[in-house]
């Protein structure tokens, strides 16, 4: 029996102190399909987003940095470019809550989106991680509504 307990409690130590270092560099690649629920006018719909991030670790588990997306709603010949902050804090160095402020143009609107997501940071390498998260928008500007759906991403954390 206590060859098996010791491993397991290991284990769960290592897991609950693990950590992200301060100084570690985050490169993440992201998209997603997800639905929107827009005002009585506009109608609902279903868009692709696909978005770049780069962030810098100021203390342990707490990184900072620029968000860079590209959303198509399906149906329309449009899309839109946006750039925002972004922060996101790690719980035992593999669950992640992260939001932001993203700020979007396109041909013919503009509106801002305030993202939350909670995800985990599945290690591939030591360096490496595929991060599944759910995610909610509220945005407002030309368009209001919210948005809600799943992420796949991946991630390298340089300096980890």
């Amino acid at each position: 029996m206590n060859r098996i307990f010791l491993p397991l409690l290991i284990f769960a130590v290592a897991s609950a102190t693990a950590q992200i270092n301060k100084g570690t560099i985050l490169l993440a690649g992201s998209s997603n399909l997800s639905g929107i629920q827009q005002d009585e006018d506009a109608g609902d719909d279903v868009q692709f987003n696909f978005s770049t991030k780069g962030g810098y670790f100021l203390m342990d588990n707490l990184a900072l940095g620029l968000n860079l997306s590209l959303n198509k709603p399906f149906g329309t010949n449009g899309k839109t470019f946006g750039i925002g902050p972004f922060a996101r804090y790690y719980f035992g160095g593999k669950f992640f809550l992260g939001a932001g402020f993203t700020s979007y143009s396109g041909d013919d609107y503009s509106y801002s989106e305030i993202p939350i997501e909670l995800g985990y940071a599945i290690f591939l390498a030591d360096i490496v991680a595929l991060e599944p998260s759910l995610f909610y928008s509220k945005f407002g500007g030309d368009a209001e509504g919210a948005l809600f759906g799943l992420n796949l991403g991946i991630s390298i954390y340089f300096g980890r």
